[in-house]
C-alpha cells in the first residue's frame, strides 16, 4: 500500500536516532534506504528501532 511513497527524515546530526527511524521505515515498508549524513546504518540507535518495531507489532496484533 505504501510502496510508492518516499520518506525524508531530516535531522541536524543524522547519526543515530534518525538513522534508526529510517531503518524502521525500510524494514516495515520493504523499501530502499538512502543515507546522506552517514555511510552505514551500523551506528543507528538500536533502542529507538526496537521501540518502533515493538509498537508496530503491538498495533498489528491487537
Amino acid at each position: 500500500a505504501h510502496k510508492e511513497k518516499d520518506f525524508m527524515i531530516h535531522c541536524d546530526a543524522g547519526q543515530s536516532r534518525s538513522v534508526a527511524v529510517g531503518v524502521f521505515i525500510k524494514d516495515v515498508f520493504e523499501g530502499e534506504l538512502c543515507l546522506h549524513a552517514v555511510e552505514t546504518t551500523a551506528g543507528s540507535n538500536s533502542l529507538v528501532h526496537r521501540l518502533l518495531m515493538k509498537k508496530y507489532w503491538e498495533e498489528r496484533l491487537l
